[in-house]
């Protein structure tokens, strides 16, 4: 289950930056609708694929379905594509989270609910570059506290 969840995770990213985008109430909305639609068309479109290279008793029976599809059709080699696509995704989302989630951090603090340095914003680049930093370090502890499944 909580692989289902990982992969619907992310979406609310893109509410980070509503302060900082031309005319949100109509830009959101519409890109929420064009983007679900996509994703759904996507996985519609990826899970037929893998239907039909594998079959349905191959579907079941596979744990790494993507690559396993891939393999049948392409080669064996073919596999570790969806490797690197799977941690180009990775670093994609890790980034896309390292750039909104102080987001959070800068508007709790304009508001007077957080530390007022985190509000802040760079002087050239316009961005909150030190609830950045801040969110870098707190990332830091956390990944030395634990390990990845008790984050």
């Amino acid at each position: 289950m909580i692989s289902v969840l990982w992969a619907y995770e992310g979406w609310q990213y893109v509410t980070y930056t509503a302060g900082e985008t031309i005319n949100p109430q109509r830009t959101f909305p519409l890109a929420f609708l064009i983007g679900t639609a996509a994703l759904i068309a996507i996985y519609l479109f990826a899970n037929i694929a893998y239907l039909a290279a594998l079959g349905a008793p191959g579907v079941a029976g596979s744990t790494r379905v993507a690559a396993a599809a891939l393999s049948q059709v392409v080669s064996h080699g073919a596999g570790k594509l969806v490797a690197v696509a799977i941690l180009i995704s990775m670093f994609s989302a890790a980034n896309a989270i390292v750039l909104n989630a102080p987001r959070v951090y800068y508007a709790m603090a304009k508001d007077g609910l957080f530390f007022s340095s985190l509000s802040r914003v760079h002087p050239r680049f316009r961005t909150p570059a030190l609830a950045v930093c801040a969110a870098g370090l707190w990332s830091m502890v956390l990944a030395a506290s634990g390990t990845y499944e008790q984050l």
